[in-house]
C-alpha cells in the first residue's frame, strides 16, 4: 500500500511536469499581439569575412524587453529602431561631420545636390553642439542678409535648433521653390 502510494505521488508528479512544460511551450508559441521579438527578425550578415568578438545579446535583450514591454506598441517601428541604432553607433565616434543617413535622408541629401531645393545659402557645420555657418554662398540670400562665418544658427520658423542634427537643419532650412522659411542667426 506504501509503495503504491509513492508510485501514484511519482506519477501524479511527473503528469504534472509534463503539462507545466507543455504550457510554457505554447505561451512561448502564443505571443501577445503587437510585441516584436528578436527571434521574428531575419537578421543577415553579408560580410562574413570581417569577425568581431562582440557580444550582441545586451542589444537583443533591450530590443525584446521594448518589444514585450512597451506601452504604445504604435511606436516600434524595427526599421526605425534599426537605423537608430545605426545612427547611434556612428554618433559614438563624436564627430559632428560623421553621420549616419536613412535610405530617405540621402535621397534627400542628393535631391539638395542636384538642386531640387532651394536654401539661404550658406554651408553649415557643427560646433559645441551648436548650428554654425561655414560660409555663407557668393550672391545668396544668406550673404544679402548679412549673415557671417561663424555665426550660429538659433532658430529656424521660430523653432529652436538646440538639440539638431547637421542634417535636420539643413532638412529645415532647405524647401521647395517658392515656399516661405526664415532662419535666425546669432552673430
Amino acid at each position: 500500500m506504501k509503495l503504491r502510494n509513492m508510485t501514484n505521488n511519482i506519477l501524479l508528479v511527473c503528469v504534472g511536469m509534463i503539462i507545466l512544460l507543455v504550457g510554457i511551450k505554447i505561451g512561448e508559441s502564443h505571443k501577445r499581439p503587437g510585441v516584436i521579438s528578436s527571434k521574428d527578425l531575419n537578421v543577415t550578415n553579408l560580410d562574413k569575412g570581417a569577425s568581431q568578438n562582440l557580444d550582441f545579446g545586451l542589444f537583443w535583450q533591450t530590443w525584446d524587453t521594448l518589444g514585450e514591454y512597451y506601452v504604445d506598441k504604435t511606436k516600434l517601428d524595427p526599421m526605425k529602431m534599426y537605423y537608430g541604432a545605426i545612427k547611434g553607433m556612428v554618433a559614438s565616434v563624436e564627430d559632428n561631420y560623421t553621420f549616419f543617413l536613412t535610405p530617405e535622408e540621402n535621397q534627400q541629401s542628393k535631391d539638395d545636390l542636384k538642386g531640387v531645393f532651394y536654401g539661404i545659402g550658406a554651408e553649415l557645420g557643427m560646433e559645441n553642439n551648436q548650428i554654425i555657418v561655414v560660409s555663407p554662398l557668393k550672391n545668396s540670400p544668406a550673404e544679402k542678409a548679412g549673415v557671417k562665418a561663424g555665426d550660429i544658427l538659433v532658430k529656424v520658423n521660430n523653432e529652436s535648433t538646440k538639440n539638431w542634427s547637421l542634417q535636420q537643419a539643413v532638412s529645415k532650412i532647405t524647401r521647395t521653390k517658392g515656399r516661405k522659411g526664415c532662419a535666425y542667426y546669432a552673430p
